[in-house]
């Protein structure tokens, strides 16, 4: 968190806390890669955490030699949405103060998907593998029962078009949250005070303005105010 300097006097003065949201988070996406079905195996046989375990589907695919082609796994990716406000000011009787940033929610959301992509990669592949098996064991039981080849081709197309239809990335996310936070305090004598936000690019540039109008400060109290900005 950022510090900020409490002047000696800040028991005769009013607070006021300014909080900028700025930007989006990245947009989470799914994206479809082929596998090998050796990768696919070496994914589904180690898992990363203690609460997961090796299905037993996936142990009798091994032991039994079930194997296949490339298969189409759809995992999470994020996409980053650009802005162009990097920085905040707030102005107040000509004084500017910076706002600091509090948080950067969108280098958060990354290292949180990278943490958790060896647990997503582990169950993938270990539906991967079931819905592999599910196919071959379906061909086997066509061809056991009509004794034909296209019948058991057939079915093992439409199993694999049905499971690749639903194969889909867990894209959830919060949508409105920011990107990052800026706040600053400012510690203001008591009465009304207009408090304009300065909003700038990279290169100092102001590219949008607000003003709060007539902020009431009260000694000894605390004022809020918030800004969303996504330019």
């Amino acid at each position: 968190m950022p510090s900020f300097t409490i002047p000696a006097d800040a028991n005769n003065l009013g607070e006021v806390i300014i909080f900028h949201y700025n930007g989006q988070l990245p947009l989470k996406k799914s994206q479809t890669l082929q596998v090998s079905w050796d990768k696919l195996v070496a994914h589904a046989s180690k898992p990363v955490e203690t609460r997961d375990h090796v299905h037993p589907a996936v142990q009798n695919a091994i032991v039994a030699g079930v194997v296949g082609n490339a298969v189409t796994l759809s995992f999470p990716v994020l996409e980053t949405q650009t802005y162009q406000i990097t920085s905040s000011l707030a102005e107040v009787n000509g004084q500017q103060f910076a706002l600091q940033k509090a948080a950067d929610l969108s280098l958060l959301a990354k290292q949180d998907l990278d943490e958790k992509l060896p647990a997503i990669w582990f169950r993938l592949a270990t539906r991967a593998i079931i819905r592999q098996t599910a196919i071959v064991q379906t061909r086997h039981a066509v061809k056991k029962g009509t004794d034909n080849k296209g019948m058991e081709e057939l079915a093992g197309h439409l199993f694999s078009a049905f499971g690749a239809a639903l194969e889909r990335a867990d894209t959830r996310q919060w949508f409105t949250l920011p990107a990052e936070i800026y706040m600053t305090r400012l510690f203001l004598p008591a009465g009304k005070q207009d408090i304009k936000l300065l909003f700038r690019d990279g290169n100092g540039n102001v590219l949008q303005t607000y003003t709060f109008e007539n902020v009431a400060i009260k000694k000894g109290s605390r004022v809020f105010l918030h800004y969303r900005t996504a330019l």
